[in-house]
């Protein structure tokens, strides 16, 4: 993995178009990386639950590891990999999951109600928009992902059929 110096398998599949390669990382750079009003916690644990939510084993296992990290709870994290809904969260964390799944499932569906329901879990217009654009950024990645069918890291242990079978569904339920 990258963080051992070996190139992710998503960069080197996106690195076949160099420069919007470079462009998402600056990209994610920004974004994910640098202080913003969401925390590090809350954008990596947006992270999964898009992810979980695109069916994206990649990128599910892929934030998992980060989110691990941050929440210093890898059970947790093993938990958000399935469903978010069974997992220990704060409320307005579970408010900001449930907006992510939202945007990511039926985004059509998206009102001004949505931002309120953020606005009353804690969250400032600052952050509304930067969940949003993490949302979004993270949809792509799973898309790309999917899409060209990016292998596994090696350290991501568990067959994707078996993930797939043990996942949570139907995440829309009580949501719209």
């Amino acid at each position: 993995n990258a963080r051992s110096g070996e190139v992710a398998e998503i960069i080197q599949v996106m690195s076949l178009d160099a420069k919007s390669a470079q462009a998402s990382m600056n990209f994610q750079t920004n974004l994910m990386d640098t202080k913003n009003a969401l925390t590090p916690y809350q954008r990596a644990m947006l992270s999964i639950v898009i992810s979980v939510a695109n069916d994206c084993y990649y990128c599910a296992h892929a934030a998992a590891r980060d989110f691990a990290k941050e929440a210093d709870n890898k059970k947790l994290a093993e938990q958000m990999t399935l469903d978010y809904r069974k997992a220990s969260l704060e409320t307005s964390d579970r408010v900001l999951c449930d907006y992510a799944i939202k945007l990511t499932l039926a985004p059509q569906k998206m009102t001004e109600d949505d931002i309120d329901r953020l606005h009353e879990g804690g969250f400032n217009d600052e952050a509304c928009v930067v969940a949003t654009q993490v949302i979004s950024y993270v949809n792509y990645l799973c898309r790309v992902a999917n899409a060209l069918g990016v292998d596994p890291e090696v350290w991501m242990m568990e067959e994707p059929e078996d993930w797939m079978k043990r996942k949570g569904k139907d995440f829309l339920k009580g949501i719209e």
